[in-house]
């Protein structure tokens, strides 16, 4: 907080979207799986905690996928956007970096109705980042989770003591992914290695 600060922005959110979770267990909400991770959610660490699927909002046509879509105010106003991912892999897109990690700031709570059978995650998240690009990408792979169940529970996680970040989203997941042994192939095919 004390270099965002110290670069001149005053005004700092740790914001989350509700996700499909919260459809079938209890202490789901953005503020309590927060506070279950040790963030401050009363304000008293410098930043606010805040539900992009409660924020204020406006609806705007966003692409062809996600049409006529809400848009969280937070989200839209923001100077500087970072996305902080955790190191992980997913079984459904391979690994789970800065830019899947925006599908999180899609502000549906039941994701998986609305982005993953209804509109396609891919097309979601590119058509969310287009409208509002992040400005710096951040992963968390000090610790890793890996397996095709990592999203959720890896019993023995990989210490690599690595944090990757960089302006360029797109080449901070290509390093992401390497590191996890996901090798590129082509524009379609990954391979793990």
């Amino acid at each position: 907080m004390k270099r965002l600060r110290a670069e001149g922005f005053e005004d700092i959110c740790v914001v989350e979207a509700q996700s499909t979770y919260g459809e079938y267990f209890t202490s789901r909400r953005v503020s309590e799986v927060a506070e279950y991770l040790g963030y401050a959610v009363d304000g008293s660490a410098g930043y606010k905690l805040l539900d992009l699927t409660e924020d204020e909002y406006e609806e705007k046509t966003l692409g062809p996928h996600l049409g006529f879509h809400r848009v969280p105010l937070t989200w839209k106003k923001a100077d500087f956007r970072i996305s902080f991912a955790k190191n992980k892999t997913h079984v459904y897109s391979y690994y789970t970096l800065t830019l899947k990690n925006i599908y999180g700031a899609l502000p549906l709570a039941d994701k998986f109705s609305e982005y993953h059978t209804g509109r396609g995650i891919y097309h979601s998240t590119i058509e969310y980042l287009t409208a509002f690009p992040v400005d710096y990408g951040l992963i968390d792979a000090y610790v890793g989770a890996d397996g095709p169940f990592g999203i959720f529970a890896d019993p023995e996680p990989n210490d690599t003591y690595t944090i990757i970040g960089g302006s360029d989203l797109v080449a901070v997941d290509w390093v992401g992914a390497s590191k996890m042994g996901i090798e590129r192939k082509s524009a379609n095919t990954w391979n793990w290695v």
